[in-house]
């Protein structure tokens, strides 16, 4: 203040003090005391002591002010404006509860709460219930709600307790002896990578006959087995299929003969109709017109001859020969002479060569040397 008044030592000197005094009187009305602010009460006359001072009420004595770089904090307190004449006619109002000065103002902190609270209250603002998130930031985070769930490592539903028990039917002597232990090795192949304890594999061989496949279907449905996978051959399989119908056990057969499917009975294997459909339309789009059979005298046989019939119908072309063998021989010429007319076209050709030697002409000769 000694500043300003050396600095504007003139005769406008007054007002310039004067307008700074209101410029810091409305910067720092909140701290002035009530002698400046005003208050002309006889105990206002004097400036008040640090002893006299009160707080204000509902605030703490602890209450911290703001002060600059390089000062020293002082608790400050607002002072209340002097009170107003009372009303008449209206009842006053009951006042707070007021804090002494050497008080303490400290709150508990609230306990916090290992569940989520359904329903925070807070503060109460013209009768409606204001939500407090206190309980939420002050609840401790639970590291059991942080941890994964253990992923399943399976999406199969679990199985009973009981033992689930499947018969495989296979030619594991005999002439298929070879295919038939091929087939068990991937069997058991599929049961070590994919089955688990309840499942269990009852081997049983069917000889590739038909009695040797009824006996082994009896044995596996007398040890309990739900289903018979197998036999391979189309005999077998009814033979076995008779059997299990009987005994209320599904058949899943590795045959490929449809004629012994139904009752219970079903087929893995390739069906011979659609195979045949294919060869036939794929050697009449080559220019082939003519067709011929070698089959095996069985049902099996009888099956593929129909299905050649109906595919060569449909493709306008003819059959020229069918002939049958038997399945259990080893020597197979006599068939493929009778499919070939081999006698008839060998009796026809020596004729023809015996023909062209009785001619002594050029063209009788190359034709004899063709032969």
């Amino acid at each position: 203040m000694n500043g300003l008044l050396i600095c504007f030592s003139r005769p406008y000197a007054v007002a310039w003090l004067f307008a700074v005094m209101l410029l810091l009187g409305g910067c720092q009305s909140s701290q002035l005391p009530p002698w400046l602010q005003g208050a002309f009460s006889p105990e206002a006359t004097q400036p008040p002591s640090q002893a006299t001072r009160t707080p204000a009420q509902g605030l703490p004595a602890s209450m911290p002010a703001v002060v600059g770089p390089g000062e020293k904090p002082e608790i400050l307190f607002p002072f209340e404006p002097p009170p107003s004449p009372p009303v008449t006619g209206i009842p006053p109002v009951a006042k707070g509860p007021t804090v002494a000065p050497n008080a303490s103002a400290s709150v508990p902190p609230p306990v916090p709460s290992t569940a989520a609270p359904s329903a925070p209250g807070g503060a109460k603002k013209n009768g409606q219930q204001w939500p407090s998130f206190t309980p939420y930031l002050i609840q401790p985070s639970n590291p059991d709600a942080m941890a994964l769930a253990p992923l399943s490592r399976s999406t199969v539903p679990p199985a009973s307790g009981e033992t689930v028990r499947v018969a495989l039917l296979l030619p594991l002597s005999g002439p298929n002896a070879g295919l038939g232990q091929a087939m068990l090795n991937a069997a058991q192949l599929a049961v070590f990578n994919f089955a688990d304890k309840s499942f269990e594999l009852l081997v049983h061989d069917t000889k590739g006959a038909p009695g040797a496949a009824t006996a082994a279907a009896s044995a596996a449905i007398g040890d309990g087995a739900a289903m018979i996978l197998g036999p391979l051959l189309s005999a077998s399989t009814r033979a076995a299929g008779a059997i299990a119908r009987a005994a209320n056990v599904p058949v899943v057969a590795f045959s490929s003969d449809r004629s012994v499917a139904g009752g219970g009975t079903y087929t893995m294997g390739f069906l011979p109709s659609a195979e045949i459909s294919r060869i036939v339309a794929y050697a009449r789009a080559k220019g082939v017109r003519r067709f011929a059979a070698l089959a095996p005298d069985n049902i099996y046989g009888e099956t593929v001859v129909s299905a050649l019939e109906a595919a060569v119908a449909a493709n306008a072309a003819t059959i020229s020969r069918v002939q049958y063998y038997d399945p259990h021989a080893t020597d197979f010429s006599p068939a493929v002479r009778a499919l070939a007319n081999y006698d008839a076209r060998r009796h026809a050709l020596l004729a023809q060569r015996k023909e062209l030697e009785g001619n002594e002409d050029e063209v009788s000769r190359r034709a004899l040397k063709r032969l």
